[in-house]
């Protein structure tokens, strides 16, 4: 059979039917690139010139700064490669990161609705154009299930700070090399997977609050 196109990135013939991922700066289908679901899934963006696609993110650990990362590029890539909930936590990211690039400073916040999980929502403190703190749920009675000691203990090596007592929250200043989009992006996910521990399968919805007066 005649391949209909190449992967613009490892240039594999792509047969007639063959399942790709669409990867562009723009959100008209006709300007995007395709990729093999292979190299979608590795994520090596490096031959897509411009600036960051539109919901794509590379799979790596955020920046160390004072966010102090629990797992390497190596080691996130292996958890995701191949298992469903590593597929959910990359499709989470593309997700928030549509957020983040459709609406700007104007999102304040996100909810995560889930069946299982209460009290999970996530604040952001703008500065400049950029976020500069994140503010996520610490051991409070809205948070469910309630915060165990190894959690804690956790997302305090993570680098965030304990503020209040009942409602708790946890939060982490960003410096200023860590505040891209992209990576904030890579915090939250790397927060909640690695910090919380938290079951991307029961995870319902994402609901953004967007300050309207920003």
């Amino acid at each position: 059979m005649a391949s209909a196109a190449k992967c613009v990135i490892c240039e594999r013939d792509i047969q007639v039917g063959e399942d790709v991922a669409l990867i562009g700066y723009t959100d008209y289908v006709e300007n995007m690139s395709i990729v093999c679901l292979d190299c979608n899934e590795n994520g090596d963006l490096s031959k897509i010139t411009g600036d960051n696609p539109v919901g794509m993110l590379q799979t790596k650990a955020p920046i160390i700064g004072n966010f102090k990362p629990q797992k390497t590029d190596s080691e996130i890539k292996e958890f995701r490669k191949g298992t469903f909930s590593g597929k959910m936590w990359s499709a989470f990211e593309s997700e928030v990161l549509v957020f983040f690039q459709q609406f700007g400073p104007k999102f304040a916040s996100m909810t995560l609705g889930s069946r299982t999980y209460k009290g999970y929502s996530i604040e952001f403190e703008w500065v400049g154009g950029e976020v500069a703190s994140l503010t996520f749920p610490g051991r409070h009675t809205k948070t469910k299930p309630t915060l165990n000691v190894y959690q804690m203990h956790r997302l305090e090596q993570m680098g965030f700070k304990e503020n209040g007592v009942d409602p708790a929250d946890l939060i982490i200043k960003l410096s200023p090399k860590e505040r891209s989009r992209e990576n904030v992006v890579r915090v939250i996910s790397h927060t909640l997977e690695f910090g919380y521990f938290y079951d991307p399968s029961r995870l319902s919805s994402i609901s953004p609050f967007i300050d309207t007066d920003e």
